[in-house]
Formats: structure tokens, C-alpha cells, sequence
């Protein structure tokens, strides 16, 4: 069994199942306090859900490892990602795209938007971490907009707790 110790001091466990291609990669993460991982069908990924909260929206983070066929850099991949949004999604508003570094030395880039999902003013983000010239770590989260404020505080505090053990692949 994978033991996490969570924000806040909580320590939360996990079914190897999971999180165990992410972990055998190397990629390491602290769950939310009070937050579950689920698996996300179809996906290598985990989906981290909150606590359901009044009127039954949850925000939720997911993370996965991808290949790719040729390198791509953090800006290209978010300068495309905001153009598709932008193209098929209801309200779209860029709110910020930068690059950064994590406390454990993990370069990212990261877009933070708003749009409405599924009548739902949302807020979302997406951060890419180079993990070798062929493959990223992807991080999306998403919240209403209503609650982005204390979510959007989590989510940059799950970004900032990822650590990316040496690779060897190419």
C-alpha cells in the first residue's frame, strides 16, 4: 500500500491500482487533506475529487504521464490548448498563462481560464511538466467559479508538492 501524507498534516492512503504507473515513473504527489483518488476510466491517470459541497458540484485534479511523437514545450503545448478552448468552449477567458518552479525544482507552465461548463461559470487550469523530451506530466482542475477563490489555492498547492524522480528515457 502507497501512503501520501496529505496537506494539513492528514495522512491518506491509496490502492497501489491508482496511482501505481505514476509512481513507478517516479511522479509523487500529496493528496488534499479530505480529498479521494478515483480512477479515471480509459486513462493511466488519478482523478483527486473534494468533498462534495452544496448543490453538488466538486472540483476535482487529475494528473497522468503522457508520450508524445515529437517534443513539444510547455508554451506550445498551453498556446494550443487555449486556442482549442477558445474555439469550442461556451465564455471562454484566458485569465493567465506563465511558466514557474515548484519547491522541488519542477519546471511548469501553467493556463488558468473561465468558461461555462455545462451552465456552471467555471474556472479551470492546466499545468505541463517536461518529464523527458518525449513525455509530459499533465495536471487539469476544474471548479465553479464561485468557489475559485479557496479551490484555486489547493490546486496551486497540489501543483507545488509534485516531485519528478531523474528519468532515463529519452
Amino acid at each position: 500500500m502507497l501512503t501520501l501524507l496529505a496537506v494539513g498534516g492528514v495522512t491518506v492512503s491509496c490502492a497501489p491500482p491508482l496511482d501505481e504507473k505514476l509512481r513507478a515513473a517516479g511522479v509523487s504527489f500529496t493528496v488534499p487533506a479530505n480529498w479521494t483518488e478515483q480512477s479515471f476510466p480509459g486513462s493511466s491517470g488519478v482523478q483527486i475529487m473534494c468533498p462534495p459541497i452544496a448543490g453538488g458540484y466538486d472540483a476535482y485534479l487529475f494528473i497522468e504521464q503522457l508520450s508524445r511523437t515529437e517534443p513539444q514545450s510547455p508554451d506550445d503545448y498551453l498556446a494550443n490548448l487555449s486556442n482549442r478552448r477558445k474555439a469550442n468552449t461556451v465564455g471562454y477567458e484566458e485569465r493567465r498563462r506563465r511558466e514557474g518552479r515548484n519547491v522541488h525544482g519542477v519546471v511548469y507552465g501553467l493556463l488558468e481560464y473561465f468558461h461555462v461548463l455545462n451552465r456552471i461559470p467555471s474556472v479551470e487550469w492546466a499545468a505541463v511538466l517536461p518529464r523527458t523530451r518525449l513525455s509530459n506530466v499533465y495536471v487539469y482542475g476544474c471548479t465553479t467559479a464561485a468557489t475559485a477563490e479557496r479551490h484555486l489555492a489547493i490546486f496551486y498547492e497540489f501543483l507545488n508538492s509534485i516531485a519528478l524522480a531523474p528519468s532515463q528515457a529519452p
